[in-house]
């Protein structure tokens, strides 16, 4: 009898915990908190596995490109605080040239750490968060490192290219330049990243994808 109850109360207890977690790990709310002072999304990042990204914010609205050696994507986010919810599209070049795309959603957190000394204090400004498939927004890790003195450069690319791959071309954010795959500086970034190909289910496995 008491293992009986026993058994009832842990299934009570998971069951507890699945609602409170929305019975979805990859699906997040989130709470936003201030950002830093001298903090803002708006300007250049730089994540491992994106390459060089860059945002334009206008009021709560993000605008974003980002590229890396043989994908780019732009990111509409809206900005609450120290938080921005976006939804990204990412279009990955294989090979022989062709271009496919795929969607989904994520969001950062904006933080700042002091990596400097006693004597002398070294902000680091990064953004943290995650990113899913279609209407999830969590699962995989998405993390980079302002460049605070760095421009932006990133242009929409070729809007015939995109179109040949049922994609909607980029709106461009800003004139002048070259596109670029990398970012100069230090970085900080997540191992994974989103793909065309079918759902990978662990993030070594979409990290091989590049």
């Amino acid at each position: 009898m008491r293992k009986n109850a026993f058994m009832m109360i842990a299934i009570a207890l998971v069951a507890a915990s699945l609602a409170a977690c929305g019975g979805n790990p990859h699906r997040k709310t989130l709470t936003p908190g201030n950002i830093h002072p001298d903090g803002s999304f708006d300007g250049v990042f730089h994540s491992e596995a994106y390459g060089r990204m860059e945002f334009t914010v206008n009021g709560d609205k993000a605008a974003g490109l980002y590229e890396g050696e043989r994908h780019y994507g732009k990111i509409d986010g809206t900005i609450n605080g120290d938080i921005m919810l976006f939804k990204w599209y990412q279009w990955n070049e294989d090979l022989s040239g062709k271009v496919r795309q795929s969607s989904g959603r994520g969001y950062f957190r904006y933080e700042v750490i002091d990596e400097g000394t006693v004597q002398q204090s070294r902000l680091t400004h990064f953004l943290k968060g995650e990113w899913g498939y279609g209407d999830d927004n969590a699962g995989n890790p998405w993390e980079a490192v302002r460049h605070s003195n760095a421009k932006k450069m990133l242009q929409s690319r070729d809007s015939a290219q995109e179109d040949d791959a049922g994609a909607t071309a980029f709106d461009r954010l800003s004139g002048g330049g070259g596109s670029s795959s990398s970012s100069s500086g230090s970085s900080s970034g997540s191992s994974s990243s989103p793909s065309s190909t079918p759902t990978p289910s662990t993030s070594d496995e979409i990290r091989s994808l590049f």
